[in-house]
């Protein structure tokens, strides 16, 4: 399992960071590790849009980006750069 605790670096309007969040969970589709986003006590499946929207990530905000598979490393650092 690899973790990463990063910012989310979004400063957007709704519509693009609906955008980016669907390119977010495309993105995540294409490993085959579980990933998941944790902000405080609430954890999302990054391959699901619906998951990842209900966080309600913004900018500036500390969440722990987790993938658990053969290609987790991968999947973590790709995807830590797409919030960041």
């Amino acid at each position: 399992m690899v973790s990463k605790e990063l910012t989310v670096g979004m400063e957007l309007g709704t519509r693009e960071r609906s955008r980016d969040f669907m390119q977010f969970v495309t993105k995540a589709n294409e490993f085959d590790s579980v990933i998941s986003i944790v902000y405080k006590n609430r954890k999302a499946n990054a391959k699901s849009l619906l998951g990842v929207m209900a966080l309600e990530l913004a900018d500036g905000m500390s969440v722990t980006l987790t993938a658990d598979g053969p290609d987790e490393a991968e999947a973590v650092n790709g995807l830590a750069a797409m919030l960041a």
